[in-house]
């Protein structure tokens, strides 16, 4: 989606944003070799069909886990390798998660959009480096932050002179709004807007629910 002033952005071959719809789509996390090259050739074909530009979004690593059991991922060498080949043969833009600043630069050599996860979207160190990259970054608003806190993480971010640089917006966190309230207010979403950046929204949180409570209502 678009903010009230926010410029097209470059992913890879694709030029988004400030205009009609695109879409971002994928698992959370890559499982197999063969799992994100399945997703990627239908979700291109659906969006094909709609005329919709497509991102393919996977993990090769979730760091935020709450369990130390639960499953991350295949691992960032393993992943990046199976990402290339999801590019290579479908032909679409990848974005994946970075967590370190360590990261940053081979994810940069196979992914065209980095995208900082909502749990670290204050550190500094972290979102400047992934700037740097020269790739396109999408920050994920924190589900502890208020629209209008992501002003200062997005200006953070575009002192690199990156000019790709998206800002995703996901709802609060259960308990300040059990009933989906300032997710649905919308001046609130509108806060975010305002800013001169594009701006993305997390459709996976619109079906969850915490704790038994619906984000977002049905």
């Amino acid at each position: 989606m678009k903010s009230a002033k926010a410029r097209p952005i470059r992913v890879g071959s694709l030029r988004i944003g400030g205009g009609p719809l695109f879409l971002i789509g994928g698992p959370c996390v890559i499982e197999s070799p063969t799992h994100p090259l399945k997703i990627a050739r239908r979700l291109k074909d659906i969006a094909d069909e709609l005329e919709i530009p497509f991102i393919f979004k996977a993990s090769y690593d979730k760091a935020n886990r709450s369990s130390i059991g639960s499953y991350r991922g295949v691992g960032m060498e393993r992943g990046l390798d199976i990402l290339a080949t999801v590019k290579a043969k479908v032909g679409v833009p990848i974005l994946t998660d970075v967590h370190e600043t360590t990261q940053v630069e081979p994810a940069a050599k196979v992914a065209d959009v980095l995208q900082i996860p909502a749990f670290l979207c204050r550190q500094t160190d972290l979102v400047l480096e992934a700037a740097r990259s020269g790739r396109a970054v999408n920050i994920k608003k924190g589900q502890f932050m208020a629209p209008w806190d992501m002003k200062g993480v997005m200006e953070k971010a575009a002192t690199t002179g990156n000019p790709n640089l998206m800002v995703e917006q996901i709802p609060p966190l259960p308990d300040d709004d059990p009933e989906g309230v300032l997710w649905k207010d919308q001046p609130r979403r509108e806060m975010l807007w305002a800013y001169d950046f594009n701006l993305a929204f997390d459709e996976n949180f619109n079906r969850e629910r915490f704790f038994g409570a619906h984000v977002f209502g049905e």
